[in-house]
């Protein structure tokens, strides 16, 4: 039973930085490329 926990806690703690590094990518990167865009376009 301890190493199946073991396993998880170290699956939660990949995934973790996983999604926040996506949440990071998605409120920096798309406002930029949107930016980008509009820049462009006009």
């Amino acid at each position: 039973m301890p190493s199946e926990t073991g396993h998880v806690s170290d699956g939660i703690s990949f995934v973790q930085p996983i999604s926040s590094l996506l949440i990071y990518v998605k409120k920096n990167i798309i406002p930029l490329l949107t930016c980008k865009l509009v820049l462009y376009t006009t």
